[in-house]
């Protein structure tokens, strides 16, 4: 299984074109994309073989674009599949 991380990107004005051609030339990246709304959003999939190996790639692609965005967010993806089997009422569900 391969480990997983998103990453959304606020983007300096003018510069969206410019950071998912870097972005899509980085090892690792499976998705570079221009949301529709905001409009100066990226939103980035990086994927690896293990979890050392995502965060090297996540710091190279991050180090890339740095100068060309506000900040970022990671969103880390579970490497387990996991199924909730009890009552949603117990989880404040209703």
């Amino acid at each position: 299984m391969s480990a997983k991380v998103y990453i959304l990107f606020a983007v300096s004005e003018g510069k969206c074109g410019s950071v998912i051609q870097i972005l899509q030339r980085k090892a690792g990246i499976v998705v570079a994309e221009q949301v529709e709304d905001p409009p100066n959003v990226v939103v980035t999939l990086i994927e690896a073989s293990d979890r050392q190996k995502l965060a090297q790639l996540t710091e190279c692609a991050v180090a890339s674009v740095e100068k060309m965005t506000e900040c970022y967010q990671s969103l880390p993806v579970c490497d387990e599949i996991t199924s909730y089997s009890g009552e949603w009422s117990k989880v404040g569900i209703s």
